[in-house]
């Protein structure tokens, strides 16, 4: 019987003739019968029937072409004609990205302005539906420059991949996705350019792009994913097509080629080192080798610097070198799980090695990206990386100095020396960092997708940027969602009406003041309760006769340990969304300052409201930053002594801020609130706002400075030293600095409503409730009993103290 030759190769149209005998029939004495000949005669039948109704459809011919998959009859496929000649993509290397393009920046090849924000704060993104490419009449052969041109016209019909399907279905399934392409804001091809090796005709591609419908501007705000570039023998760290100004999901990208900012650099996917196919790497795995090395075509002085190091590395720092096994009868399907020693003798199962082994050396072959490093990350084998000349994946949102190693060529030597000096807390630490990152960013290309757009989108709207603790932490148990992937900029749950604000005072050791400051913000009208936390924890509070006779609830909460950071504690019995942070010996603010304060912060719910202001400044002589009380005009810092803010920043505070960062203010007993301006500042990107007291100086007319903490001679040293922890801490300072105010009108004229303004800017009208004017009249102050009342909790004791309508309970409060 004669060999079938493939059906594809019938479906040119030179090549009819010859498939009319394609079909020989069977005259076996097995099958006597003609069965072969008829069935052949039916498949030519058919499809001289389907190039019939082609021809007449397109007047021309359909090519089949290496990875463009023959279709006649497919439904919702949008028809592009090809506007570029193949043959201008072919001389001078016309197809491959042109210098212009590395300047491509995100403010000059972004068009931000056809970018909206939907109902769930995503950019809109446009997938093209399956396209039919057309390639019009008097044109040669693409594929051959000896073919003579002919007027019929092509159509071509692209194949995508299972993984880039993956990734247009994870699209089209996200709130990103935007069916509309006029409200679009990014513009995604459903073009499989996934890996260059598949692109038989790299210069059609270009073609393809380029007769988008929507490729406007060299394809501005288009995304491409690529995460194989390059082919034999130069494997360019880039796709050789030309994307112009698109922006590039690309992986294994050499970084001077990278358009920082613009591209995202994305990893190169295993579909077949997946989850559910190897076993489930454990955190706590015992791990047999202390490090592994995955070769892909070492430069001989690298090969020899590593051999020697693992023979000389001793037997509780076991090294393995890994090579492709060349030296095997196995067959080829068997060699994808499979790794071979260098001298071939020796086989390892494949991933099962990384999983056993400490640390994975990762050293790039032939191209930049290798599916090696996410090979890695799914077996908690921590990566190290040889030099910092590629992109890591999602690089410009995520910690890797967190997650694995760099490392040099000179020290390749002493390598195992080198990794040996990480304790094992810091090793499992950055294991636990690992799987957690693989399997929230690299676990399928669903992800790795939306992860690209999330970047993507965080660029479009920086207000509504998520943080690094989003992008770097893990969910922490007990907080929920809000703190932990909270976008910053999001609206916080607005106050109730007429809910009023608590106010919070850490209070040591200074009774006669507390009870003057209890005074005083008890009789601002919209006070709701006073949250006492004592700091003196080897003294009970003073029996409930003794605290002072308000209308409002008075509870005291009683601390474990001398602590600053007690202030900001989330403690449930804060009821309210408005915070008012006191200390207490700020005894010169008038009721109706405070509630001046408290009226302003309804019109700024998002942001730190206080009284004192102060502001950081940058010295040049030593690259680091200051930290300035002078009363300036310039505002950057408002001191957490007296302001309003919102209860949320308290969980911020305490969850999402490290623990160092808290052991050094409790140790030093400074900082806790230029903290606090950090916390509010980077989650909003906004100011804090200053309220203009009456009297300029904040200080306290009865307490003694030496008790004070800003008298001791190294606080200010401790507060320069604390803005500069902090600023490594984020990354930068996200403090922004403004000329800003908040005045109210007219202190003394009963004839104007209660209102703040700007220094900057006409006035704001915060509230029209005081139809007196400022100076509120004092509120009457009935006399109420006075309670105790303990709860339980892993902090602190409970105490109330007053509150109308209560009943006296005197328990014993027990050490906690």
């Amino acid at each position: 019987m004669a060999p079938r030759r493939g059906i594809k190769s019938c479906l040119h149209c030179s090549g009819m003739r010859r498939c009319l005998h394609l079909c020989a029939c069977d005259k076996s004495p097995r099958n006597k019968q003609t069965t072969t000949c008829v069935f052949c005669a039916a498949v030519i039948l058919a499809l001289v029937c389907v190039v019939a109704v082609l021809i007449i459809l397109t007047g021309g011919c359909v090519i089949d072409h290496g990875n463009w998959l023959f279709s006649s009859e497919r439904q919702g496929y949008l028809t592009v004609v090809l506007k570029q000649n193949f043959s201008k993509f072919r001389s001078s290397q016309q197809h491959k990205r042109s210098d212009d393009k590395f300047s491509c920046r995100f403010h000059s090849c972004f068009d931000i302005g056809s970018c909206e924000y939907n109902s769930l704060g995503r950019i809109g993104v446009y997938v093209y539906p399956p396209i039919r490419f057309v390639r019009e009449g008097n044109h040669g052969n693409h594929r051959s420059t000896t073919t003579p041109a002919t007027t019929a016209s092509t159509v071509i019909v692209t194949k995508l991949s299972v993984e880039y399907e993956q990734v247009l279905d994870a699209i089209r399934g996200s709130p990103y996705n935007q069916p509309n392409a006029s409200r679009a804001c990014v513009f995604v091809p459903s073009l499989d350019t996934l890996n260059q090796n598949s692109l038989e005709d790299v210069p059609l591609v270009s073609s393809m792009l380029q007769s988008l419908p929507y490729w406007r501007n060299k394809g501005q705000n288009h995304l491409i994913f690529n995460m194989l570039p390059g082919s034999h023998p130069t494997y360019n760290t880039s796709p050789d097509f030309d994307y112009g100004q698109a922006m590039l999901a690309g992986g294994g990208v050499w970084l001077p080629e990278h358009r920082m900012g613009f591209d995202v650099g994305i990893p190169v996917y295993n579909p077949l080192i997946r989850p559910g196919v190897v076993p489930v790497t454990r955190p706590y795995m015992k791990r047999k080798y202390f490090l592994t090395v995955l070769f892909q075509d070492l430069m001989p002085d690298v090969y020899q610097a590593l051999h020697k190091a693992a023979a000389a590395s001793p037997e509780n720092r076991r090294v393995v070198l890994l090579d492709f096994c060349q030296r095997t009868a196995l067959p080829r399907e068997q060699l994808l799980w499979k790794r071979c020693s260098r001298s071939g003798d020796v086989q390892y199962n494949y991933p099962i090695i990384l999983q056993k082994s400490e640390f994975c050396f990762v050293v790039p072959g032939k191209r930049f990206g290798s599916p090696d490093f996410t090979d890695a990350l799914m077996s908690g084998c921590i990566p190290v990386l040889l030099g910092d000349h590629h992109v890591l994946p999602f690089s410009e949102v995520i910690d890797w100095p967190r997650a694995s190693v760099t490392l040099w060529s000179h020290d390749l030597e002493s390598i195992t020396d080198r990794l040996g000096r990480f304790s094992k807390a810091a090793v499992r630490e950055m294991r636990e960092q690992v799987l957690y990152l693989y399997q929230r960013y690299f676990s399928s290309m669903a992800t790795i997708a939306l992860t690209t757009l999330d970047i993507i989108n965080d660029r479009v709207f920086p207000t509504a940027a998520k943080s690094y603790e989003y992008w770097n932490n893990k969910p922490i148990a007990g907080i929920g969602q809000l703190s932990s992937y909270t976008p910053r900029g999001v609206d916080l749950p607005p106050p109730s009406q007429g809910e009023g604000f608590t106010v919070v005072v850490l209070t040591y050791n200074r009774l006669n003041l507390l009870y003057e400051v209890i005074r005083s913000v008890a009789k601002a009208p919209s006070l709701a309760k006073v949250l006492v936390v004592w700091n003196d924890y080897e003294r009970a509070p003073p029996p409930a006769s003794e605290w002072p006779n308000i209308s409002k609830p008075v509870q005291v909460i009683r601390s474990k340990e001398n602590k600053l950071t007690n202030r900001f504690l989330p403690y449930p019995e804060i009821e309210t969304a408005a915070v008012f942070s006191l200390d207490d010996d700020i005894t010169m603010l008038t009721s109706d300052e405070i509630e001046f304060g408290y009226k302003a912060w309804l019109e700024f719910p998002r942001q730190l409201v206080g009284f004192p202001g102060r502001v950081h400044v940058y010295d040049e002589m030593d690259g680091s930053y200051k930290y300035d009380s002078t009363w300036l005009n310039n505002v950057s810092i408002v001191l957490t002594g007296a302001a309003f803010y919102h209860k949320f920043y308290h969980h911020l505070f305490t969850y999402e801020t490290p623990r160092e960062v808290r052991d050094w203010i409790d140790s030093h007993v400074n900082c806790e609130d230029l903290t606090m301006n950090f916390v509010i500042a980077n989650y909003t990107h906004l100011p804090a706002l200053k309220v203009t007291p009456k009297k300029k100086f904040f200080k306290c007319p009865d307490c003694n400075l030496n008790e004070s903490l800003w008298q001791d001679i190294d606080h200010y040293k401790e507060r320069n030293q604390c803005l500069n922890i902090l600023r490594r801490f984020y990354g930068n300072v996200p403090l922004k600095t403004v000329k800003f105010r908040l005045d109210p009108l007219l202190y003394l004229d009963p004839r104007v409503t209660t209102g703040v303004t700007g220094v900057d800017g006409a006035a704001n009208n915060v509230s029209n409730s005081n139809k007196g004017g400022y100076d509120h009249a004092p509120q009457s102050i009935g006399h109420t009993p006075q309670s105790f009342e303990t709860a339980g909790g892993s902090q602190s004791d409970r105490m109330d103290v007053g509150g109308e309508g209560e009943k006296p309970m005197f328990p014993d409060i027990g050490e906690m």
